[in-house]
């Protein structure tokens, strides 16, 4: 588990912004990624705009998952009949994959603004420790 300077393990920074590479990479987007805006938004008021968008966008987009990690929104997206996945579990799969170490991954994004309850990542990191011990994953 990630831990800053203080005591305790690190799950959540509100006033850390989106990491520089991040913001870089939205600036220059790959050839493969595309910005597309929903004809109609979501009537979902009390979600933030930007979710409202994503869902709304997969549900004319048709798309097979959402990855979104607000609860609401997830629980709106769920509602409307889509399949939702978030950022937590996108990595917990990659790892599955030998594509991530999942506990490196996990102290970049806990760096982030990212909001995530300790139980949550204690128990994904449980997780990844046994499939990697039935695995022989990372000896």
């Amino acid at each position: 588990m990630c831990h800053s300077g203080r005591s305790g393990p690190r799950t959540h920074s509100p006033t850390r912004a989106r990491p520089p590479e991040v913001s870089r990479w939205i600036q220059n987007l790959p050839r493969w990624a595309a910005i597309q805006i929903p004809t109609h938004i979501d009537p979902a008021k009390h979600l933030g705009l930007g979710e409202r968008e994503a869902i709304a966008l997969a549900l004319e987009l048709k798309a097979t998952q959402l990855l979104v990690d607000d609860r609401a929104a997830r629980q709106i997206a769920t509602q409307r009949g889509l399949l939702i996945a978030g950022t937590v579990g996108i990595l917990e799969q990659a790892a599955g994959n030998e594509l991530l170490n999942l506990s490196e991954s996990l102290c970049k994004l806990l760096n982030t603004n990212f909001r995530i309850k300790t139980e949550v990542v204690r128990e994904v990191l449980d997780r990844d420790a046994a499939r990697r011990r039935i695995t022989g994953a990372g000896s």
